[in-house]
């Protein structure tokens, strides 16, 4: 009777070390998951607002814009939401110029556009629709003056 007592002890200690281990075992199972998680790229700024660079140098969109006549420029914005359009309607007097257009943001937020400016110092208002990489829809209405003597 007591050999069976010990056994039964014996038995239970090694139940209790196994069930320890067992444990131990989980949790760092569970600990090595998480590390090989592939990281995920995420868009870190969310701005209600989009940053346009022309020529590299940073430009304010403002409701009244003034841009250089007849020039080649190269244009980046940013901090858009992902895979949104940014759509761009310009007219005068309430009639329509040229078409509209819509711009495309890649994976990033990002549109890169080259644009060459008209000659003529035509003005007239521009209708800008954007997502801003916060989610916040946006619509602007900027007043655009060509100036031949500006430049960027």
């Amino acid at each position: 009777m007591k050999s069976v007592v010990q056994f039964n002890k014996w038995l239970l200690a090694i139940c209790f070390i196994l069930g320890m281990l067992v444990s131990s075992l989980s949790a760092q199972v569970i600990g090595d998951d998480d590390e090989d998680d592939e990281a995920v790229p995420v868009n870190i700024v969310k701005a209600d607002k989009f940053l346009v660079k022309v020529n590299s140098k940073p430009v304010e969109i403002t409701e009244d814009l003034e841009i250089p006549e007849g020039q080649r420029l190269y244009v980046n914005v940013s901090q858009l939401k992902p895979n949104t359009y940014v759509i761009v309607k310009f007219q005068k007097i309430g009639m329509k110029l040229g078409e509209t257009k819509m711009f495309l943001a890649n994976n990033h937020g990002v549109v890169d556009l080259e644009i060459q400016t008209p000659k003529p110092g035509v003005g007239g208002t521009a209708f800008l629709k954007y997502t801003a990489s916060s989610g916040k829809e946006v619509e602007m209405k900027i007043k655009v003056k060509f100036n031949k003597n500006l430049k960027i």
